[in-house]
């Protein structure tokens, strides 16, 4: 989840002087419009959580995320193997830490507080400690997929499939970075192979299982992946915008009129569908600007959509325990502002000084933050 600055000048004398190196993808930018499809798939989950009649695909957010966490991830494994000659994991780990922890135990502990002052009401203390320590470990999504739902923590699933991946994925690389068109192809295999079981196996293992477990994840993952071993002069200016409406109008679609409730059962694989358009959006941003996608107030969002996706399904379970009568509507007015100011503080004293300490870690010269 990172914006990267160019590839540093070090890095291109590098290139020049090992051919090898030079035909593996340039160096990374900015694109300030990535924040912006955060932001925008944030949007949908939250609006999915408060009120699914209204953005029936809002979940359809999720995968958007796993795209960019595939395509990000990568891309930063890649521009620091080119700098330093190979992947530091300890290096990529500990970055991951203090990215990703900080934020998760406030929340953590923010809600075994909360849940103890306004009851939470349909989970016993056992069930919701239980989630807390689970979710610390990062395996809130198998224990989702067993049919154990808090509500509180529930939306934690996805940082556990990202976390299974970032555990993973980074090894796997290592020692096969010196065959990174080769790689790319197996990602892509990767991806059609697991999409097709899904559809085959999701009527006999379940959908939930399906869905909340890394093997429903595989695709958005490694189509995010594949993107980041792709030139970027594929494509003129023209076809990229092109690729950046297509992939665009077909998410907007999708979130309006997928036919789903907040059951898993009724996805229907639609969210396979929303990883392809996903990555036709990504690969298009990152090779033509879109002024849209990079209006400040949708970058800002974005760069706080991580506290936003942590902390909006708490602060939803507890009006719901403290205002039982409330309609979707009033839990939303209340609700979202409530979620994105809490982002915000999070993102001010909780995230922000973490994010500083990481610096000494940042061999890839990373800008912004993944």
């Amino acid at each position: 989840m990172a914006c990267v600055e160019q590839q540093p000048r070090g890095a291109r004398r590098a290139a020049i002087a090992a051919p090898e190196r030079a035909a593996r993808p340039g160096g990374w930018r900015n694109v300030p419009e990535l924040d912006g499809v955060r932001a925008l798939a944030v949007a949908a989950v939250v609006g999915f959580h408060y009120d699914y009649a209204l953005v029936r695909g809002g979940y359809l957010g999720v995968p958007v995320f796993f795209v960019l966490s595939g395509y990000l991830i990568t891309g930063l494994l890649l521009a620091e193997e080119r700098r330093i000659g190979r992947i530091d994991l300890r290096a990529f780990y500990a970055r991951r830490a203090l990215r990703l922890y900080p934020a998760l135990v406030a929340v953590v502990v923010g809600v075994l507080v909360v849940s103890a002052v306004v009851g939470h009401r349909g989970v016993s203390s056992a069930g919701l400690w239980t989630t807390a320590g689970v979710t610390l470990v990062y395996a809130n999504d198998f224990l989702v997929a067993a049919g154990h739902s808090t509500r509180w923590l529930d939306p934690t699933w996805s940082l556990g499939v990202e976390e299974q991946f970032y555990l993973l994925w980074p090894i796997l690389l290592s020692l096969a970075v010196a065959r990174t068109v080769r790689v790319a192809r197996w990602c892509i295999a990767a991806a059609v192979v697991f999409a097709a079981l899904d559809a085959v196996l999701r009527p006999v293992i379940g959908a939930l299982p399906a869905y909340f477990t890394p093997f429903g994840s595989v695709l958005p993952l490694m189509l995010g992946c594949a993107l980041a071993f792709m030139r970027r002069d594929l494509l003129s200016r023209a076809a990229a915008r092109a690729l950046v409406l297509a992939g665009g109008a077909a998410l907007i679609v999708a979130l309006f009129t997928a036919a789903a409730d907040q059951s898993v059962a009724s996805f229907d694989g639609w969210e396979q569908g929303a990883a392809i358009a996903s990555a036709a959006l990504v690969y298009g941003l990152a090779n033509a600007g879109f002024a849209l996608m990079r209006w400040a107030p949708l970058v800002w969002l974005g760069r706080r959509s991580y506290g936003i996706y942590l902390v909006h399904h708490a602060v939803l379970a507890a009006l719901e325990n403290l205002l039982p009568a409330a309609s979707a509507g009033e839990l939303a007015a209340i609700g979202i502002p409530l979620s994105v100011a809490l982002a915000t503080l999070s993102y001010r004293y909780v995230e922000t000084p973490f994010l500083r300490r990481r610096r000494r870690f940042a061999r890839a010269a990373p800008a912004g933050y993944a």
